[in-house]
C-alpha cells in the first residue's frame, strides 16, 4: 500500500468528519498505529477543522449570499369568497318538501 496516496485519498477527512463504517474506522485506526504519517495525518486534518469551526464568517455573508440568489417576494393575491345562497336554497327546499308532504 502507497501510503501517501492512501493519505490523499480522502479517508482521512471522512473519517475525521465522522463519514466512514464501523469498518472504515477500525481499518484506519490500525493503520495509524502502523503507520506515524497517517496518525500525524489525521491529527493534522483534525486540527484544521477545529480552526475553520472556530472562525466565525463575515457579518454580511449572509446577506451576500442572500442577494446572489435573487429571491423575489411573492404576490399574495388574496381569494375572494363568493356568498353562495346555495346552502340556504337546500334547506328552504328541504323545508318546503317535508310541507308537501304532509309530514
Amino acid at each position: 500500500m502507497n501510503i501517501k496516496d492512501y493519505i490523499s485519498s480522502g479517508v482521512i477527512e471522512s473519517y475525521v468528519l465522522g463519514q466512514l463504517s464501523d469498518q472504515e474506522c477500525a481499518e484506519l485506526k490500525v493503520l495509524a498505529k502502523l503507520h506515524p504519517e497517517i496518525k500525524a495525518e489525521i491529527e493534522s486534518v483534525e486540527e484544521t477543522m477545529m480552526t475553520f469551526a472556530s472562525k466565525t464568517p463575515p457579518a454580511k455573508l449572509k446577506q451576500n449570499i442572500l442577494s446572489k440568489l435573487d429571491i423575489k417576494e411573492t404576490k399574495v393575491i388574496p381569494l375572494e369568497t363568493k356568498n353562495s345562497s346555495f346552502p340556504f336554497l337546500l334547506v328552504a327546499a328541504s323545508v318546503t318538501l317535508l310541507i308537501v308532504s304532509g309530514i
